[in-house]
């Protein structure tokens, strides 16, 4: 990939640098793309600590001093209908796990007063912990380009890559 003048080529753009050509990364099962749903939900849905809701949006986490102690849902919602969906408070047993990736993730402890306050104060956010939550954000901006080849291209070996990242990654 270096020879195309742009970018130097990096073995992992969820390493260090993401500035570069890499090849691309994805699930995969059985030589075919695998939803993280397939691949990592569906094996845990049989576990009784376990709820999966569909359908559903969290609007804020639920806090009791320091300690998020559930969340605010709501069910049925979508993001063009959240504010007509009915609310329900949902309490955790023992902990709450926030995933909702690198902006939303950010946004639901904001819109919970988790962040900095200067910002929260800004839109009226009562300001339960000044945190630097949102700062540095960076999700995998790339530009994908799709090409034909002339010729049979043997893509194995690329894909695997080398030994250090396939111990890095079972590691």
């Amino acid at each position: 990939m270096d020879e195309t003048g742009v970018a130097p080529e990096i073995d992992d753009y969820n390493g260090e640098t993401m500035f570069g050509a890499a090849l691309s990364q994805a699930t995969m099962k059985d030589g075919r793309r695998w939803s993280t749903s397939d691949a990592f939900l569906a094996p845990a849905a049989s576990r009784p600590n376990l709820d999966i809701v569909s359908s559903a949006m969290v609007t804020e986490i639920v806090l009791e001093g320091n300690k998020a102690v559930g969340v605010k849902v709501r069910r049925g919602a979508t993001k063009a209908s959240q504010k007509v969906a009915p609310e329900v408070l949902v309490r955790a047993r023992r902990e709450v796990l926030l995933s909702g990736g690198s902006i939303g993730s950010p946004h639901l402890l904001m819109v919970s007063g988790i962040g900095p306050r200067k910002n929260l104060e800004q839109v009226g956010v009562k300001v339960v912990k000044d945190l630097p939550v949102g700062q540095n954000l960076q999700d995998h901006i790339m530009t994908c380009l799709p090409f034909e080849v002339d010729e049979s291209v043997q893509m194995l070996s690329a894909a695997v890559g080398t030994l250090k990242n396939i111990l890095t990654y079972v590691f």
